[in-house]
C-alpha cells in the first residue's frame, strides 16, 4: 500500500489522509507498467474512483475537491495581481515596468503558467488539509505533496534508497532529486509542519 504496510494490516503504525484538489477538466494518462496510477481518465476525473483507489491503497480518509476551471482562473488572476503589486512595491516602481522586466526573463512564460498552477494547487490542498485536521482526533506531523502525474511504484520495485527520512523540529522540506531537467523537482515534496 501507499504506507509501506500490507493492505488491511491492523498494526500499521502509519495513518495517511489523502487530500486531492484538481481542476475539473484535468485528465492524466498512465505511465509505465511498474506504476500504480490513480484512476484519472480521458474527459475528466471520477471522484468516487479516486476515493476507492486511495482507500484500497491504505489511506485512512480521502477528500476530493474538483475545482471548476473558471474559479481557478479567477483565483489565479487575483494571485497574479497581488504578485505584481508586491513586486512593484519591493522594487519601488510601477506594475507595468516590473512586469515587463519579469516577462523578459528566460523561460518566464513557460514557468509562470505551469509552476504558478502547481504552487496554486499546492496551496489549495495544504489549506484543505489544515481545515480537515481540525476535525481529526490526531494532528498531522508530516505532509507529502505530489503532482497529479506522479505514480506509486509497485511494492517490490527496486528503489534506489530505503533510508529513513530525518526528523527535525526546524522547517524541513525534502525534494525528489530525480528531476529529468537538471533543476529542482516540482513533483514531490515531503515536509514537516514547519516546512509546509
Amino acid at each position: 500500500g501507499i504506507l509501506g504496510c500490507n493492505i488491511g494490516e491492523i498494526d500499521c503504525p502509519v495513518i495517511a489522509d489523502v487530500y486531492i484538489v484538481l481542476n475539473c477538466g484535468d485528465a492524466v494518462t498512465g505511465i509505465g507498467p511498474s506504476a500504480l496510477a490513480p484512476p484519472y481518465s480521458e474527459g475528466g476525473v471520477n471522484e468516487s474512483m479516486l476515493i476507492k483507489f486511495f482507500k484500497q491503497s491504505g489511506a485512512n480518509n480521502v477528500f476530493v475537491w474538483l475545482v471548476p476551471a473558471e474559479q481557478i482562473q479567477k483565483e489565479r488572476d487575483g494571485v497574479e495581481r497581488r504578485v505584481k503589486e508586491n513586486m512593484a512595491a519591493a522594487y519601488k516602481t510601477d506594475i507595468d515596468t516590473i512586469w515587463r522586466r519579469a516577462v523578459s526573463l528566460p523561460y518566464f512564460g513557460l514557468r509562470w503558467g505551469r509552476h504558478g498552477m502547481t504552487l496554486y494547487l499546492m496551496h489549495k490542498v495544504y489549506m484543505a488539509a489544515l481545515a480537515g485536521e481540525v476535525n481529526m482526533s490526531y494532528s498531522y506531523n508530516e505532509f507529502l505533496w505530489m503532482r497529479e502525474d506522479n505514480r506509486f511504484v509497485q511494492h517490490d520495485w527496486p528503489r534506489p534508497t530505503r533510508t529513513c527520512l530525518p526528523w527535525s523540529e526546524s522547517p524541513l522540506v525534502l525534494l525528489d532529486r530525480y528531476c529529468g531537467f537538471g533543476s529542482y523537482s516540482d513533483k514531490i515534496y515531503f515536509m514537516n509542519p514547519k516546512g509546509a
